[in-house]
This record gives C-alpha cells, structure tokens and sequence, in this order.
C-alpha cells in the first residue's frame, strides 16, 4: 500500500497539512507517515533551514520528538476517525524521528514504502519566502522522484472536484497528465489541462501546437474528464492568479523541470504575492514521474 508522508515542524500550518493530508490518505486509499528531522551540530555541513542542537542532547531531542510526533499521530488518528469514508478506509498513521537533513529522511523512507506523495505545510509569509529560498522544501522538490504537495496556511479539505494542470504543451507533460488523471479518478475530479499564452487561439501556429498536443491526450489518456482551457496572458503568473481566482479549482498541479513553468512562476514578484495569498495546494511534479496515482 502506498503512503502520504507529511512533513512536520510542529506548526500549525504543519498540523494543518497533516489534516488535509489526513483526507486525502482516507480518499486514496494510502497509509500516513509523519516525520520530523533535526540537526545536530556533527551533520552540520554548510547553511541550513533547520535548528541545530549540540550532539550531546542528541538522545533528549529524539526522545521529545518522537513524543510529539506520536502525540501528534494520535490526535490525527482520532479525527480521521470521525471523517466520513474513514469506515471504508483508515490510514494506518506512524512517525519517524531521526537526525540529519529532511530531504535524506524522506527519500529514505521511499526505500522502504512506496511514497504517494510528500506534504508540506506553507508558512503565513507565503511559499516563496519558507519554501523556495534555500530551504527544506525547495532541497525536497528538487530532488524528489515523488509528488510534493504543498499546503497553504488556512487550505481546508472539501473534497477535489476539479484539478488544475498547467501545462507548457511540451510532449513530455502527457505522461504527468496521465499519472494526475489516475489521481483525478479516486475523486471522480474534472482534470483542467490549462495553458497561459499571450497567442490568440485563433493564429494558425497556437492552433496546430494545442490540437497536436490534445491529440496526443486522447490517444495516451483513459480519462473521460479531461477538459482544455487557454487562458489568454503574456505574464504566466496572473493568468494562474486569474485561474486560482475564477477557475473554481481545488488543486493546481504543475511540473518541476529546470528552466520550466515552475520555475518562471516562482521568479517574478507576482507569485509571491500569489503563493502567500492562494488557499489553493499546489502539487508539485518531478519531470520523471514514472507511477500513476
């Protein structure tokens, strides 16, 4: 059985992550792990995010983490129970507590359990300043071979009814729309295959790249809820604002890749001011997703 790992700094954005992961673990089927890592001043190799305690309280700090973390693991325990659909399925919820970088803990739980995905809570100061500047989960998204989904402060799970993908209409984003289609499926969610571009739809060039690209969707993807939607903006950043706006979407997903969409959207100032606001997660993809959900 898969796993939703949910990472944890005993916030309450990161308790809040853990609901929504909650949900979702219910919804998919999969087991939970909560985790937490901390440094000590010997695995200390350069900067770091993270708080470094002297090794010599090396056993103290594992031993009040773990604490938490189960006492963190029984509360969820608890009200998942009371979630409905939790009779069908109850995720079975453990933790890990260990010493050094979070990314190394996490990638090493996915040797042993099959990882679902990885969920991070958002910080109130936004996405761009906790998560994308040197810090746990910007090293997470980069070298993850999972999904990272990220969850805003004050996201409160409904249910997903409709799943946003931005898309670049590269070839290699037919594979990561078949993978969200199989996520798309547990929720019985409308995917949203969404392009941002300054070109009309109307000129001849932006025609024959999205009906080539859409061809390609229909004969590679089994999903009978796929839709299309270009939105019209020479700036990538307020086209998405526009859609986490008036789209009524309840996830966007979009592809890690360098010199990419992400990539552009987490550069520009308008993001940041987006990130910080959206009650919208954002799923984010490796290039090389090789599973569907």
């Amino acid at each position: 059985m898969k796993t939703i790992v949910v990472t944890t700094d005993f916030s309450e954005s990161a308790e809040n992550a853990a609901r929504f992961a909650l949900n979702m673990a219910i919804s998919l089927k999969s087991n939970l792990t909560l985790c937490h890592s901390f440094l000590t001043a010997s695995g200390v190799g350069g900067m770091s995010s993270q708080v470094v305690w002297p090794l010599y309280e090396y056993a103290t700090i594992e031993e009040e983490t773990s604490r938490e973390l189960n006492f963190l693991a029984s509360k969820i325990d608890f009200e998942g129970r009371l979630i409905p659909g939790s009779s069908t399925h109850h995720p079975l919820i453990s933790s890990k507590a260990a010493a050094g970088e979070l990314t190394d803990l996490v990638t090493g739980l996915d040797d042993h359990q099959k990882i679902a995905m990885v969920v991070m809570g958002m910080s109130a100061k936004g996405i761009f300043t906790r998560f994308f500047v040197g810090s746990n989960s910007k090293d997470m998204i980069d070298k993850a071979t999972f999904p990272v989904l990220i969850v805003p402060p004050h996201a409160v799970f409904k249910g997903i009814d409709k799943i946003a993908f931005a898309t670049d209409l590269s070839i290699e984003d037919i594979d990561t729309i078949h993978a969200l289609s199989g996520l798309a499926s547990y929720f019985n969610a409308e995917l949203l295959v969404v392009h941002v571009s300054s070109d009309h739809e109307d000129t001849v060039k932006h025609k024959t790249e999205v009906d080539a690209f859409l061809t390609e969707v229909t004969d590679k993807v089994n999903y009978p809820k796929v839709y299309y939607r270009h939105i019209l903006n020479d700036d990538v950043d307020r086209g998405l604002d526009w859609l986490a706006e008036f789209g009524a979407i309840d996830m966007l997903a979009m592809v890690h890749r360098r010199n990419n969409l992400l990539n552009i959207v987490f550069n520009i100032s308008h993001s940041k001011k987006q990130a910080s606001h959206t009650p919208i997660p954002l799923l984010v993809l490796p290039e090389d997703l090789d599973f569907v959900f």
